[in-house]
């Protein structure tokens, strides 16, 4: 028989789903020290939505919310992400 994942509905994670999104928000951490808890909530949401559109790898979906991040200027970070 197949896997459980075969039988998860639409917006329920899998033990790798959860893995790419925290090495995802790791990496974007890493770009800035002081994260206030609010801008770390606004941070996971942003990953969790890039990663419900599809974008799986964790180094460009921390660059997209990295730059999502500074072209709303909800955060300020240090210089640009260099991955």
């Amino acid at each position: 028989m197949g896997s459980i994942e075969q039988h998860l509905g639409p917006g329920v994670f899998t033990h790798d789903d959860i893995c790419v999104m925290r090495h995802a928000f790791r990496l974007l951490r890493k770009t800035r020290t002081g994260l206030l808890d609010q801008d770390t909530d606004k941070l996971a949401r942003y990953i969790v939505h890039f990663y419900n559109l599809g974008l799986v790898d964790p180094r460009k979906l921390a660059e997209v919310c990295h730059r999502i991040a500074l072209s709303r200027q909800d955060l300020q970070f240090s210089p640009p992400l260099i991955l």
